[in-house]
């Protein structure tokens, strides 16, 4: 989306896109270190933090799907699978 592309550096939403591919492949170990890493340096672990609202999430989905990551990725990733993803890292806290 582009107002969000206008808004963060690219390193910012590949900080976020890394979240979600390491949650959406179940690295719970790799998951918590890079969602503090973040957490420390102030880097996105959510959507608020890289102003995508409800609204926006279509449209970004849309991209993220087209994304080498996704398209040559070694199992099949569906938008279903991605959505959920999503939806459980806007829940995920540190323990």
């Amino acid at each position: 989306h582009k107002s969000v592309e206008e808004k963060h550096l690219h390193g910012e939403l590949v900080s976020y896109g890394v979240l979600v591919l390491l949650m959406l492949d179940n690295q719970q170990e790799m998951l918590k270190k890079v969602y503090s890493f973040n957490k420390s340096l102030g880097l996105p672990t959510c959507l608020a933090d890289i102003s995508i609202n409800s609204d926006m999430l279509v449209a970004v989905l849309d991209k993220v799907m087209s994304t080498p990551d996704i398209v040559r990725s070694p199992y099949v990733i569906t938008r279903a699978m991605v959505t959920e993803t999503i939806e459980k890292l806007e829940k995920y806290t540190l323990d």
